[in-house]
């Protein structure tokens, strides 16, 4: 898992290997510090969007709702899944802060912004899709101007848009987002 874990989320991937207990209590612990500073959080995405069984677990025990992952969102209360994969632009390889982006940086952005045009088309299909940013993507301008792209193409297709808390609360109550 470990191994897995550096490769899929460049080493950020915690809770991909957390048990119960640690992962309840370092989620307790950021919502603590979340609620002091006046945010409600009702889920979480992890690191890498990698997380273990246990660690769903204790995400749930520390009060939160849902969790996301590559595929879907999960309601931790009842485990119900909405398969709604997320499509991203992420450049897969580091861009230089002196030397700017590098080629295999551009040429993972070009693979990314191939991605981000499917996502018109799945939502023609009737699947739901989510669009996942990523605070590297405001760095380079082509990954910002894929990730609207894609956006604006969803709408047009039919899409609505929602958050991940209205998606929680009506997967909860039994409904179908």
């Amino acid at each position: 898992r470990r191994a897995l874990g550096r490769v899929l989320a460049r080493g950020a991937a915690e809770l991909w290997t957390a048990d119960r207990a640690t992962s309840a209590a370092r989620a307790g612990a950021g919502l603590d510090l979340l609620r002091r500073h006046g945010f409600r959080v009702t889920g979480s995405t992890p690191p890498g969007w990698l997380a273990s069984r246990e660690a769903r677990a204790g995400l749930r025990d520390a009060g939160l709702q849902y969790v996301t992952d590559h595929a879907g969102v999960v309601d931790l209360r009842t485990g119900r899944r909405l398969a709604a994969p997320a499509l991203c632009n992420r450049p897969g390889v580091p861009r230089s802060p002196v030397k700017g982006p590098s080629p295999a940086s551009s040429l993972a952005e070009g693979a990314g912004a191939a991605v981000l045009r499917a996502a018109p088309l799945l939502v023609r299909a009737g699947i739901s899709v989510r669009i996942g940013l990523h605070p590297a993507d405001l760095d380079s301008p082509r990954a910002t101007r894929a990730a609207l792209a894609a956006l604006r193409g969803c709408l047009r297709a039919g899409a609505e848009p929602t958050t991940y808390a209205v998606l929680a609360r009506t997967m909860g109550e039994g409904g179908h987002p």
